[in-house]
């Protein structure tokens, strides 16, 4: 999921930076903002001052720890830069 998809999970969000934001922590059910989210393009990071563990937030969301690493498409790992075909004489 994207750091976007877990913020609209949560309530009370405000951003607070580039690319962070606090929110109500779902697994204390605090009311004062408790919870920080950051994110990049493979993770959601997930930290709550009031010392929940990021576990307890993403099974409060009805996640699963998966859920917040942003699902990577798989390269090939060749690329054809070019063919040479070979004759004899």
């Amino acid at each position: 999921m994207t750091t976007e998809q877990i913020l609209a999970l949560l309530d009370n969000v405000k951003q607070v930076g580039n690319n962070e934001w606090c929110a109500n922590c779902p697994s204390c059910n605090d009311t004062k903002r408790h919870l920080y989210i950051s994110g990049n393009e493979r993770m959601t990071v997930l930290d709550c001052k009031r010392g929940c563990s990021w576990e307890s937030v993403v099974y409060a969301l009805n996640l699963e720890k998966k859920d917040i690493y942003v699902k990577q498409h798989k390269e090939e790992r060749w690329t054809l830069l070019r063919t040479h075909e070979y004759t004899s004489n």
